[in-house]
Protein backbone atom coordinates (compact mmCIF):
# COMPACT_ATOMS: atom_id res chain seq x y z
CA UNK A 1 0.00 0.00 0.00
CA UNK A 2 1.43 3.37 -1.07
CA UNK A 3 0.25 6.96 -1.52
CA UNK A 4 -0.03 8.17 -5.09
CA UNK A 5 2.48 11.03 -5.49
CA UNK A 6 0.69 12.20 -8.64
CA UNK A 7 -2.47 12.80 -6.57
CA UNK A 8 -0.84 15.28 -4.19
CA UNK A 9 -2.06 18.87 -4.41
CA UNK A 10 0.46 21.48 -3.26
CA UNK A 11 -0.22 25.08 -2.34
CA UNK A 12 2.98 26.39 -3.92
CA UNK A 13 6.00 25.54 -6.05
CA UNK A 14 8.62 27.23 -3.86
CA UNK A 15 8.53 24.63 -1.08
CA UNK A 16 12.17 24.19 -0.14
CA UNK A 17 13.00 25.42 3.33
CA UNK A 18 9.36 25.91 4.33
CA UNK A 19 7.60 24.01 7.14
CA UNK A 20 5.60 21.10 5.71
CA UNK A 21 1.92 20.53 6.55
CA UNK A 22 0.29 17.34 5.24
CA UNK A 23 -3.52 17.30 5.00
CA UNK A 24 -5.48 14.04 5.22
CA UNK A 25 -9.09 13.96 4.00
CA UNK A 26 -11.97 11.91 5.36
CA UNK A 27 -13.86 8.82 4.17
CA UNK A 28 -14.91 8.91 0.51
CA UNK A 29 -13.37 12.32 -0.04
CA UNK A 30 -10.24 13.24 -1.98
CA UNK A 31 -7.16 15.43 -1.95
CA UNK A 32 -9.27 18.24 -3.46
CA UNK A 33 -11.65 18.58 -0.52
CA UNK A 34 -9.44 20.66 1.76
CA UNK A 35 -7.80 22.86 -0.87
CA UNK A 36 -10.27 25.68 0.04
CA UNK A 37 -8.70 25.98 3.51
CA UNK A 38 -5.17 26.55 2.17
CA UNK A 39 -5.55 30.37 2.29
CA UNK A 40 -6.78 30.15 5.91
CA UNK A 41 -3.56 28.52 7.13
CA UNK A 42 -0.19 30.21 7.83
CA UNK A 43 1.04 31.54 4.51
CA UNK A 44 4.65 30.40 4.85
CA UNK A 45 3.75 26.70 4.90
CA UNK A 46 4.37 24.17 2.18
CA UNK A 47 0.99 22.40 2.23
CA UNK A 48 0.42 18.98 0.68
CA UNK A 49 -3.10 17.57 0.45
CA UNK A 50 -2.73 13.84 -0.22
CA UNK A 51 -5.10 11.10 -1.35
CA UNK A 52 -5.76 8.09 0.87
CA UNK A 53 -4.54 4.80 -0.60
CA UNK A 54 -7.80 2.77 -0.67
CA UNK A 55 -10.45 3.38 -3.35
CA UNK A 56 -13.81 4.22 -1.78
CA UNK A 57 -16.39 5.90 -4.00
CA UNK A 58 -16.61 8.70 -4.75
CA UNK A 59 -13.06 9.20 -3.49
CA UNK A 60 -10.75 7.26 -1.22
CA UNK A 61 -10.36 5.93 2.33
CA UNK A 62 -7.60 5.35 4.82
CA UNK A 63 -9.35 2.18 6.00
CA UNK A 64 -12.67 0.47 5.36
CA UNK A 65 -15.34 1.80 7.75
CA UNK A 66 -16.71 -1.65 8.57
CA UNK A 67 -15.49 -3.43 11.66
CA UNK A 68 -13.48 -6.40 10.44
CA UNK A 69 -10.36 -8.42 11.12
CA UNK A 70 -8.60 -6.27 8.51
CA UNK A 71 -9.32 -2.94 10.21
CA UNK A 72 -6.20 -2.71 12.40
CA UNK A 73 -4.00 -3.90 9.54
CA UNK A 74 -5.42 -1.31 7.12
CA UNK A 75 -4.89 1.47 9.69
CA UNK A 76 -1.28 0.41 10.17
CA UNK A 77 -0.61 0.01 6.44
CA UNK A 78 -2.15 3.38 5.53
CA UNK A 79 -0.23 5.10 8.31
CA UNK A 80 3.02 3.46 7.25
CA UNK A 81 2.37 4.51 3.63
CA UNK A 82 1.95 8.10 4.82
CA UNK A 83 5.16 7.89 6.84
CA UNK A 84 7.06 6.58 3.80
CA UNK A 85 5.70 9.37 1.61
CA UNK A 86 6.64 12.07 4.11
CA UNK A 87 10.14 10.56 4.26
CA UNK A 88 10.50 11.31 0.52
CA UNK A 89 10.07 15.02 1.24
CA UNK A 90 13.22 16.88 2.23
CA UNK A 91 14.33 20.38 3.06
CA UNK A 92 11.53 21.14 5.51
CA UNK A 93 12.42 22.41 9.01
CA UNK A 94 9.28 20.90 10.54
CA UNK A 95 6.43 18.54 9.68
CA UNK A 96 2.81 18.81 10.77
CA UNK A 97 -0.18 16.59 9.98
CA UNK A 98 -3.78 17.80 9.81
CA UNK A 99 -6.59 15.32 9.29
CA UNK A 100 -10.38 15.27 9.24
CA UNK A 101 -12.48 12.31 10.45
CA UNK A 102 -10.65 9.21 9.15
CA UNK A 103 -7.77 11.54 8.30
CA UNK A 104 -7.79 12.81 11.87
CA UNK A 105 -7.60 9.23 13.11
CA UNK A 106 -4.59 8.58 10.85
CA UNK A 107 -2.94 11.82 12.04
CA UNK A 108 -3.23 10.50 15.60
CA UNK A 109 -2.12 7.00 14.61
CA UNK A 110 0.94 8.49 12.92
CA UNK A 111 1.97 10.01 16.25
CA UNK A 112 1.69 6.54 17.73
CA UNK A 113 3.50 4.53 15.04
CA UNK A 114 6.13 7.10 14.09
CA UNK A 115 6.34 9.64 16.94
CA UNK A 116 9.56 11.09 15.55
CA UNK A 117 7.91 12.07 12.24
CA UNK A 118 5.65 14.98 13.17
CA UNK A 119 6.32 18.09 15.24
CA UNK A 120 2.57 18.53 15.83
CA UNK A 121 -0.75 17.12 14.67
CA UNK A 122 -4.30 18.41 14.20
CA UNK A 123 -7.27 16.05 14.48
CA UNK A 124 -10.62 17.48 13.38
CA UNK A 125 -13.61 15.22 14.11
CA UNK A 126 -11.08 12.41 14.51
CA UNK A 127 -10.87 9.51 16.93
CA UNK A 128 -8.42 7.08 18.49
CA UNK A 129 -7.61 4.20 16.13
CA UNK A 130 -5.76 0.93 16.44
CA UNK A 131 -3.22 -0.05 19.05
CA UNK A 132 0.41 0.91 19.54
CA UNK A 133 3.18 1.21 22.08
CA UNK A 134 2.88 4.84 23.21
CA UNK A 135 6.05 4.96 25.32
CA UNK A 136 8.02 7.05 22.84
CA UNK A 137 5.10 9.42 22.25
CA UNK A 138 4.74 9.97 25.98
CA UNK A 139 8.41 10.89 26.17
CA UNK A 140 8.10 13.39 23.30
CA UNK A 141 4.69 14.86 24.27
CA UNK A 142 4.00 16.07 20.75
CA UNK A 143 1.52 18.99 20.52
CA UNK A 144 -1.91 17.76 19.42
CA UNK A 145 -4.95 19.90 18.51
CA UNK A 146 -8.30 18.15 18.87
CA UNK A 147 -11.32 19.87 17.34
CA UNK A 148 -14.86 18.51 17.56
CA UNK A 149 -18.30 19.80 16.57
CA UNK A 150 -20.85 19.24 19.31
CA UNK A 151 -23.54 18.57 16.69
CA UNK A 152 -21.46 15.89 14.95
CA UNK A 153 -23.78 13.01 14.05
CA UNK A 154 -21.05 10.77 12.59
CA UNK A 155 -18.29 10.65 15.20
CA UNK A 156 -19.84 10.18 18.67
CA UNK A 157 -18.86 12.52 21.47
CA UNK A 158 -17.75 9.46 23.45
CA UNK A 159 -15.07 8.76 20.82
CA UNK A 160 -13.73 12.27 21.19
CA UNK A 161 -13.73 12.01 24.97
CA UNK A 162 -11.78 8.75 24.64
CA UNK A 163 -9.27 10.50 22.37
CA UNK A 164 -8.85 13.38 24.82
CA UNK A 165 -8.43 11.00 27.76
CA UNK A 166 -5.77 9.07 25.84
CA UNK A 167 -3.95 12.21 24.64
CA UNK A 168 -3.82 14.09 27.94
CA UNK A 169 -0.95 12.16 29.59
CA UNK A 170 0.92 11.51 26.31
CA UNK A 171 0.78 14.76 24.32
CA UNK A 172 0.56 18.51 24.78
CA UNK A 173 -3.13 18.49 23.92
CA UNK A 174 -5.29 21.50 23.04
CA UNK A 175 -8.99 20.64 22.91
CA UNK A 176 -11.62 22.80 21.18
CA UNK A 177 -15.37 22.10 21.08
CA UNK A 178 -17.69 23.92 18.68
CA UNK A 179 -21.42 24.23 19.51
CA UNK A 180 -23.66 23.68 16.49
CA UNK A 181 -20.89 22.30 14.26
CA UNK A 182 -21.83 19.07 12.50
CA UNK A 183 -19.43 16.55 10.92
CA UNK A 184 -17.61 19.31 9.09
CA UNK A 185 -15.14 22.12 9.70
CA UNK A 186 -15.91 25.77 10.30
CA UNK A 187 -13.99 29.00 9.77
CA UNK A 188 -13.68 29.35 13.56
CA UNK A 189 -12.21 25.85 13.89
CA UNK A 190 -9.72 26.38 11.05
CA UNK A 191 -8.73 29.75 12.53
CA UNK A 192 -8.06 28.06 15.88
CA UNK A 193 -6.10 25.26 14.17
CA UNK A 194 -4.13 27.83 12.18
CA UNK A 195 -3.16 29.67 15.36
CA UNK A 196 -2.11 26.35 16.91
CA UNK A 197 0.03 25.53 13.87
CA UNK A 198 1.58 29.00 13.88
CA UNK A 199 2.53 28.59 17.54
CA UNK A 200 4.42 25.37 16.75
CA UNK A 201 6.37 26.46 13.68
CA UNK A 202 10.14 26.78 13.98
Amino acid sequence: MELDPSAVIWNRDDRAGRPLLVILHGLGASERDFVPIFPMLPDDLAIASVRAPIDFAPGAAWFQPQQSDALAREMDESTDALVRWVATQSGHPSVGILGFSQGGAIAVHTLRRAPELADYAVSLAGFLPGVADDTALGERRTPLFIGYGLADDVVPRAWTDMLVDWATPLTEVATHFYPGLTHAVSEEEIADASAFIRAHLP
